[in-house]
């Protein structure tokens, strides 16, 4: 099937690999359906269920080989993968497309757009995208500031986890610049299967590292990431759910000292409008580099999100952060 999608999508499909040779089996479900004539396939459809929170799924490589279109194949398959998931307690089943005719099938099938995405989701018991995402973080009664975080490192158990997280509609703009990583009210989201994949990409053939954070029920509350330069920098960002500000701190000790004990020198990047970011990372000892001017962080300039960007380094004789480690 992978010489299949690649044949109609183009691109690798590499990654599949070892999730249908049952790699990733201990933190996700990974159910494929497909149609077959002639020993070829003609249509396919992937469900993927994360163990952790197994009311949450993604639904990818959705296809139909171009001799069957318009015989509701791919529709049949969709149709099974979402009774299947929501028949064993799913809630929110997510998937997404850049094909305006395929966002029509799926909204017929009972998926909705969210907001500031080409992502939809289908919801089980929520009336809109919004009323999941403000129901799902909620922090169920626990004060924000006793609620037990853990910190792990970023692997394939967040292949769905993350995806509530970075759609939420974040004020934040700039959530994580290793990866162009913004929040949907600023840049479209297009991904959904495909987020796993760009973080990976980030800390690949040892070029970095990922952490995640989690709350006492599993949530996904904050990622973030640590990508190497050539000399002897890295570059670290991330980014939480509103609701878990804690997480934040955590999270950037650890990428920090990750760093420091890789001899490592730490810089980040953030948007010029995350005044807060900025204020954040300074409190931490980041200072920005020179020859930007202070006064440059809160100013807002009509320039491309790229360019729109202040650099701040921590140095050595800063740091502040191992007493708490």
């Amino acid at each position: 099937m992978i010489t299949f999608w690649q044949t109609l999508f183009g691109g690798s499909f590499a990654e599949i690999r070892p999730i249908m040779s049952g790699d990733e089996e201990a933190v996700q479900r990974d159910l494929f359906w497909s149609i077959w004539s002639d020993d070829r396939p003609q249509a396919t459809c992937h469900l993927t269920i994360d163990r952790r929170r197994p009311i949450l799924g993604g639904l990818g490589e959705v296809a139909t080989a171009s001799e069957s279109r318009g015989r509701g194949f791919a529709s049949d398959l969709c149709l099974r993968a979402k009774e299947t998931f929501l028949a064993q307690g799913g809630k929110a089943l997510f998937l997404g497309t850049v094909n305006p005719a395929a966002q029509r099938v799926y909204q017929r099938l009972g998926w909705q757009l969210i907001p500031g995405s080409q992502v939809m989701v289908l919801l089980s018991e929520h009336a809109s995208p919004e009323a999941f995402f403000n129901d799902y973080f909620q922090p169920r009664g626990v004060p924000e500031g006793v609620t037990p975080i853990d910190i792990a490192v970023l692997d394939a158990s967040e292949r769905v986890a993350m995806i509530p997280l970075i759609l939420y509609p974040h004020v934040e703009r700039l959530l994580d610049a290793n990866l162009n990583l913004y929040s949907t009210p600023s840049i479209a989201q297009k991904s959904c299967m495909g987020l796993y994949g760009k973080y990976s990409q980030v800390f690949s053939h040892n070029r970095g590292i990922g952490f995640a954070a989690h709350e006492i029920a599993g949530r996904t509350i904050g990622l973030a990431t640590v990508q190497l330069n050539d000399a002897d920098g890295a570059r670290i960002d991330g980014f939480v759910h509103p609701h878990f500000h804690r997480a934040w701190d955590m999270l950037i000790r650890v990428c920090v000292s990750w760093c420091v004990s890789h001899h490592r020198r730490c810089e980040v990047e953030v948007a010029r409008c995350d005044a807060e970011k900025l204020t954040r990372f300074e409190d931490l000892g980041f200072r920005i580099t020179p020859p930007q001017a202070a006064s440059d962080k809160s100013s807002v300039h009509n320039t491309s999100p790229e360019q729109d960007r202040i650099v701040l380094t921590l140095e050595e004789s800063e740091w502040p952060l191992s007493p708490d480690l």
